[in-house]
């Protein structure tokens, strides 16, 4: 009984040291105090999201366990039979957008309205302010219930509910998209709360993201992002930004306003599989990179960024412009819900080639860090979602018909219909669509464009 009573001593007194060492791991993982609290992940069994889950936590993902707590003490608590696989000081969160001077977007946007291509059928969840529901511009627009993030990271289930916008961004945000993409439904997912520890934090970007996951939206727009995050943190934004990724939402972000100053990496814009969204303003017959858009590797497009007119909440009728990569993200926010009414199954790959096809070169050829790959291009967009016959014809000096080839499935940016008499014909080249009837025609001799 004495050797037994022994090992028992001695397996209580490993077992402990074992405990106090795990909580010693968590504390030197991180500082031991953080005026945002910490977002943790464990590998154990998820909590319901936006549960009561335990004392002084609270969920932000349920399928991928990730939680926030204010101190480690918290974290120690709860984890006491968990593991806790990544630990991160939260951080804030920045809009991006302010207003500024005149100009005026005319990026072929009508052909979508003039064929319906609206984004009917379509969720395009809006992560901001919230909204201000009451402005004209929304008056036959689909808002949908939306969500409080902060209020349901705090557990304050009177405000639920409240999407309402005091400060005005999230309003002029989902003003651009549904200026376009008018059929498409907004989900106002609210992140921004003065009386929240969770306003413009990281923690409330990753919840927004999770309510996306859990209720099947299209398209989500962030015109707001966090900076100099962790690893860990990279590391949780990325988990949910690669499920998002796998349930086909196309993610829209705005890649950040530090182009004059360190051009640091904005997150969520900077997770692979997000689509980055810089600025670009109009410059005589021309576009450039607008000196306050963030140039670096988050940029995959670019969109107009200046003069963006926008509902204001200072009344119904009221309209304001704007700068700022806030309201270039929107706009290929629009754009991407009326590609998922074209195509509901098309997946952030699949759009971000047509992307690549369809955008305008105005940098560096090829990709570069001041405009990604281009500015977007409503036009030819329509035409890469959009099949039209193209027919090829060849004729001779005297205008005698000598060949013709057609593809019926033409769409923009693919090859077209070879002659084997085009070098020495003039090729004329007609499209046909159903929605649109003849389009202009192109015209080629010798490989020079004629009309």
């Amino acid at each position: 009984m004495k050797n037994t009573s022994k090992i028992l001593t001695i397996i209580l007194c490993v077992s402990t040291s074992l405990t106090a060492c795990a909580k010693d791991s968590i504390a030197m993982r991180v500082s031991a105090t953080s005026e945002y609290g910490y977002i943790f992940m464990t590998d154990k069994t998820p909590v319901s999201l936006f549960s009561n889950g335990e004392d002084n936590i609270d969920v932000i993902s349920n399928t991928n366990n990730i939680y926030h707590a204010d101190t480690i003490e918290d974290i120690q608590a709860f984890t006491s039979a968990k593991n806790v696989t990544l630990i991160a000081e939260d951080c804030p969160a920045e809009l991006y957008g302010y207003p500024d001077e005149d100009w005026y977007m005319e990026r072929g946007i009508n052909v979508f309205w003039d064929f319906g291509v609206t984004g009917r059928n379509t969720k395009v969840a809006v992560v901001d302010t919230g909204i201000y529901a009451e402005h004209d511009v929304f008056k036959d627009i689909n808002i949908a219930e939306g969500a409080n993030i902060c209020a349901y990271l705090d557990r304050n289930a009177s405000k639920y509910d409240d999407v309402s916008d005091a400060q005005g961004h999230g309003t002029a945000v989902a003003s651009v998209i549904s200026q376009i993409a008018t059929g498409a439904t907004i989900v106002p997912l609210r992140i921004y709360d003065d009386s929240s520890k969770y306003s413009l934090t990281a923690a409330s970007i990753l919840a927004a993201m999770q309510y996306a996951i859990s209720y099947d939206i299209d398209v989500i727009n962030f015109s707001a992002g966090f900076s100099n995050p962790s690893d860990e943190l990279i590391q949780m934004a990325q988990k949910l930004t690669d499920e998002l990724y796998a349930k086909g939402t196309l993610i829209v972000s705005a890649t950040g306003n530090r182009g004059d100053g360190d051009n640091r990496a904005e997150y969520p814009a900077s997770c692979n599989g997000v689509i980055g969204v810089g600025a670009v303003t109009k410059d005589g017959d021309t576009y450039i990179r607008s000196p306050f858009s963030t140039a670096n590797n988050s940029i995959f497009v670019t969109a107009p960024g200046y003069g963006i007119w926008c509902a204001d909440i200072s009344g119904n009728d009221m309209y304001v412009q704007k700068d700022g990569t806030s309201f270039s993200a929107p706009i290929v926010a629009a754009m991407a819900a009326g590609v998922k009414q074209a195509d509901p199954d098309i997946n952030a790959e699949k759009f971000k080639e047509l992307l690549i096809k369809t955008v305008t070169d105005i940098d560096e050829p090829g990709y570069d860090t001041n405009t990604g790959y281009g500015l977007i291009d409503f036009n030819a967009m329509f035409g890469a979602i959009n099949p039209v016959c193209c027919i090829a014809a060849a004729y001779d000096s005297e205008g005698v018909l000598l060949e013709t080839s057609i593809n019926s499935q033409y769409k923009y940016g693919d090859s077209l219909p070879e002659l084997e008499k085009a070098p020495d014909c003039t090729v004329k080249y007609l499209f046909w669509d159903s929605l649109n009837g003849m389009r202009p025609s192109r015209v080629y001799n010798n490989g020079g464009v004629l009309q």
